[in-house]
């Protein structure tokens, strides 16, 4: 059910508007919350999350502002109705300079309420299509390895690049949207998890809703390197033996993954194995084991305290030290220099 609420003065017009037989499962729209006067509806409204408010055209200011310009500056509410008891043309220029969803006048009838709320339900119905447009068509792009991946999974998440129209409702679709994605990623590729798990990506939806703004790069950030982590180590080939060769190394990290023993599950001849391998992705076998095992140790240490000596030797590895090399030469910094700037606090 969507939240609304009610601000008005005069308790006669709060009556009257509750007398409406749309309210409920009819509409889908509820009274949440009742206000009587401007500074007890901010209260509300900046404390609760409503979908719409119903404020009445002339409430007395407080501190010399209006309720709608502060809901509106603050953006605490994004479908704001206007009732009042008589046409006033100021105050319904008021409203537009406002953005003001609707100007009613009462006594308001059934017809005119229901042709109100439908606009609203249909507007939010348009906005959740395109939504889901935008994370379908992301998704495709994120499968091909297409760049353009970055401006719609932007666009399917939209508070990314239009930080300055914050409204609780558009956060919680987009927080939905964002939580969609990453799921449909990680149905896809379940290897990812364990190279950027999906809970370091998911980890963005316990952020405070006002704080949202600041976290647009950070955001974007996310997405960037979750989409190079995948491009960097899943190798599309037209070739499906390679394909199976990829997939298997990508599920199994810690193992020694040798050449002749990934040749042998495909049922291929180690010699051809080897030149189809770097034919189709384009580097040498043992360089592209490197890399795997170098973003899983990465992970390893973000999420844990494991000792450099351990990581090595769980990778494969049976010189630490020549581990450490290959890891900075990657990364740009010594594993335990990234262990202690990128380490996730599990218990948190």
């Amino acid at each position: 059910m969507y939240k609304s609420l009610l601000v008005f003065e005069e308790t006669k017009l709060v009556d009257e508007l509750m007398s409406l037989t749309y309210w409920g499962k009819t509409s889908g729209f509820m009274v949440t919350d009742v206000a009587l006067d401007a500074l007890e509806g901010y209260i509300k409204a900046k404390n609760n999350e409503y979908d719409i408010m119903l404020i009445q055209d002339d409430l007395a200011n407080f501190d010399n502002v209006s309720l709608i310009e502060c809901v509106k500056k603050e953006n605490l509410c994004k479908y704001v109705i206007m009732c009042g008891k008589e046409k006033n043309f100021d105050r319904a220029l008021f409203g537009i300079r406002n953005n003001v969803f609707d100007y009613m006048i009462f006594p308001i009838g059934e017809e005119q309420f229901m042709d109100m709320v439908g606009r609203i339900k249909n507007e939010m119905i348009s906005e959740t299509n395109a939504q889901s447009s935008y994370i379908n068509k992301a998704m495709e792009l994120f499968k091909n390895q297409n760049k353009d991946f970055l401006f719609f999974s932007e666009k399917a998440v939209s508070w990314i690049s239009e930080k300055s129209t914050f409204f609780p409702e558009i956060y919680k679709k987009s927080c939905n949207a964002y939580e969609e994605l990453i799921e449909k990623i990680y149905d896809e590729y379940g290897w990812l998890d364990m190279y950027v798990s999906k809970d370091e990506m998911l980890d963005i939806l316990d952020m405070p809703k006002d704080e949202i703004s600041k976290y647009a790069d950070y955001i974007r950030n996310k997405i960037d390197n979750l989409f190079n982590v995948f491009c960097e180590l899943y190798k599309i080939v037209p070739q499906a033996q390679i394909e199976a060769a990829i997939i298997y190394i990508l599920n199994n990290p810690e193992t020694d993954l040798l050449q002749k023993d990934i040749a042998e599950k495909i049922y291929m001849n180690t010699s051809v194995f080897s030149t189809l391998f770097k034919t189709h992705v384009n580097e040498y076998f043992g360089v592209y084991i490197a890399n795997v095992k170098l973003y899983r140790g990465a992970y390893l240490l973000r999420t844990s305290d494991i000792r450099i000596s351990k990581l090595a030797e769980l990778l494969g590895y049976k010189d630490a030290a020549y581990f450490s090399r290959l890891f900075k030469q990657k990364f740009k910094m010594t594993p335990i220099e990234y262990q202690q700037k990128n380490m996730v606090n599990i218990l948190e």
